[in-house]
């Protein structure tokens, strides 16, 4: 579980960068995120991770499965990126819950970025590339957002030695457009290794990053979780891009 928890270091830290900055929370309980939905208010065995990262822990000892609510909305499972849950009122679902998995689901409409190969340091894993999950929404949409710095310098935010990335998804009729777009001085170094959308509902024949074609064997599309992977990019994460594909 450590190496899940180090590729999502990326996504904690645009949190905490938040928390620090706007005092909004990292980890909330469901009602924050659905104030309108009257089952998330006596929810406490389930929690939010920003508004994105659904977690629902077995608290039961012994126990090998979990009841888990997800409200409405659609829920992919982190691990194999299939649809949990696709309903427009919230329902609950029993999960298998092993003892070495811990169930967490994406919301739908949320980009999550990540590091890659994760190591079993902090100063470690920051080296390594990013890739971006993207979890469509109902309408075939998603955003998400990346802050990084140095993880030592002080007074960032006056100085702005940080880098602000704001990633925007659109999709229609089988194509697809990724925009990031960034503000801030630092520079981090590092690349995107590899970009995965899930809820993607037929193979893209042809893509493009930046206006430069991918290969096909940079394509590669699960018809069983209807999730595409765009791999081996190698694009600065400095830098802004553009990936269409069609």
């Amino acid at each position: 579980m450590f190496r899940i928890k180090y590729s999502l270091l990326p996504y904690y830290y645009t949190l905490l960068f938040s928390a620090h900055q706007n005092g909004t929370t990292v980890w909330r309980p469901l009602f924050f995120e659905f104030p309108a939905d009257p089952a998330t208010i006596s929810i406490d065995a389930q929690f939010m991770v920003g508004s994105y990262i659904l977690v629902s822990p077995v608290v039961t000892q012994g126990a090998t499965s979990v009841s888990a609510y997800f409200p409405s909305g659609i829920w992919y499972d982190f691990y194999n990126k299939t649809v949990t849950s696709n309903s427009a009122i919230g329902q609950t679902v029993v999960l298998d819950a092993p003892l070495e998995k811990i169930n967490f689901h994406i919301r739908g409409g949320g980009i999550i970025p990540l590091q890659t190969d994760p190591q079993l340091t902090t100063a470690q894993t920051r080296k390594n590339p990013f890739s971006l999950l993207a979890a469509l929404d109902a309408n075939g949409n998603a955003e998400g957002s990346l802050i990084w710095d140095d993880g030592i310098s002080l007074n960032v935010l006056e100085t702005l030695n940080f880098i602000n990335i704001q990633y925007n998804l659109q999709t229609i009729s089988g194509t697809g457009k990724l925009v990031s777009s960034s503000f801030g001085k630092f520079k981090t170094g590092l690349t995107y290794s590899s970009i995965v959308v899930m809820g993607v509902s037929k193979a893209p024949t042809s893509a493009t990053i930046n206006g430069s074609n991918l290969v096909g064997s940079q394509i590669i599309y699960d018809s069983a979780s209807k999730s595409v992977t765009f791999t081996s990019l190698n694009i600065s994460v400095d830098e802004n891009f553009v990936l269409n594909w069609s």
